[in-house]
């Protein structure tokens, strides 16, 4: 399925013909200087401006604090850089998105929903924002999760299940939105992938995988509760 998608010329022309024009569409926001949450997230940051990765770690949104943190160490005050990196995590996404789709749909049909993702102006905001990268960082976590889970679910295993799993957790510690993936992946699971055998009868869900999804993200945002303290630079 995934090299019928990927090999099928018009629709992996008008991906690449999107993506490159997501990518004129965001060109600008590379002079674009940190603005009104971003401020706060990077600038008055005192956590990051001091270099302490631990009180960054304990904040509401770990992932997005460390992914923050590593750049800061790259660019310190300087916005283009931090552009840059939220329009790579928006294209990669969009591909993402391609690929998802391309499971359950055509292929030319696979690309005009990766345009849309691209090129809508809802987009925009996580794009242009350095305060976005928690929207981007958690909806990459979530799509490769589906994306994995979509390819390995007729041979799960101990490790491609902790794989699925982690990237729940990634999509968890990024932002808080990233809760939903489990119920994104049973639902991916009953609507998609748990297609029907060449009897006709329906497969089965995957069921150890929604119990370990449910499992590590539930641990993790009890783990959270508990133990994230003081106040997040990254929450807004």
């Amino acid at each position: 399925m995934f090299a019928r998608i990927l090999t099928a010329r018009p629709a992996r022309l008008w991906t690449l013909l999107f993506l490159a024009a997501a990518g004129l569409v965001y060109a600008h926001v590379f002079r674009v200087p940190f603005q009104y949450d971003d401020l706060h997230v990077v600038v008055e940051n005192r956590p990051l401006q001091n270099g302490n990765l631990g009180a960054l770690l304990t904040q509401l949104r770990p992932l997005t604090g460390f992914s923050i943190w590593c750049e800061h160490a790259l660019w310190g005050n300087t916005p283009a850089g931090y552009h840059v990196t939220n329009l790579l995590m928006h294209l990669v996404n969009g591909f993402l998105v391609f690929v998802l789709a391309g499971r359950f749909t055509s292929p030319g049909a696979a690309a005009f929903a990766t345009g849309m993702f691209l090129l809508h102006p809802l987009q925009g905001e996580a794009v242009i924002y350095v305060s976005g990268r928690a929207d981007l960082l958690s909806a990459f976590f979530m799509l490769m999760g589906l994306a994995l889970f979509a390819r390995v679910r007729s041979r799960l295993s101990s490790g491609r299940l902790a794989a699925v799993a982690g990237c729940g957790l990634g999509a968890l510690l990024a932002k808080e939105s990233g809760a939903v993936f489990p119920a994104l992946l049973l639902l991916w699971d009953w609507a998609v992938a748990s297609d029907r055998d060449k009897e006709g009868r329906r497969r089965p869900l995957a069921w150890p995988t929604h119990a370990a999804a449910w499992g590590v993200l539930g641990a993790a945002a009890l783990a959270q509760a508990l133990w994230a303290g003081g106040e997040s630079h990254l929450a807004r």
